[in-house]
């Protein structure tokens, strides 16, 4: 008997995708500005990048995927695993940092939020 592959909704899935590209590339951005020094991308630091697009870029990333919550077999799986993710970066940045001497920790930030969202979103449902 032939397997029956679920449908995929190609929008969610592409939003997704460009959500985590400019999400990628907005980080990236930032790392070869503020943590290398490099004097490239001085848009970066402009008012319209930072109240327009870094906020649009980081809202269709939850809405897409608090979408993708009901499409998920297992949510609590995912959060518990996402959680898991987000705090290994947590020590991670904050091991990192003692070592280095600078302060870069990383005590909350989305994946965190994802990961509680997802769990209280398991926790309703």
């Amino acid at each position: 008997m032939p397997d029956v592959k679920p449908c995929r909704a190609f929008e969610l899935d592409a939003l997704r995708g460009l959500a985590l590209l400019l999400m990628v590339l907005h980080h990236l951005i930032f790392d070869l500005r503020h943590v290398f020094g490099l004097p490239v991308f001085a848009f970066k630091d402009t008012d319209w990048f930072a109240y327009l697009l870094q906020p649009l870029f980081l809202n269709v990333f939850l809405v897409v995927s608090g979408i993708c919550c009901t499409f998920s077999r297992s949510n609590t799986r995912r959060g518990l695993r996402l959680l898991l993710v987000a705090l290994t970066l947590s020590a991670v940045s904050i091991l990192a940092s003692e070592l280095s001497g600078q302060e870069f920790y990383i005590y909350f930030n989305v994946l965190h939020l994802l990961a509680l969202g997802i769990l209280l979103y398991a926790g309703l449902t």
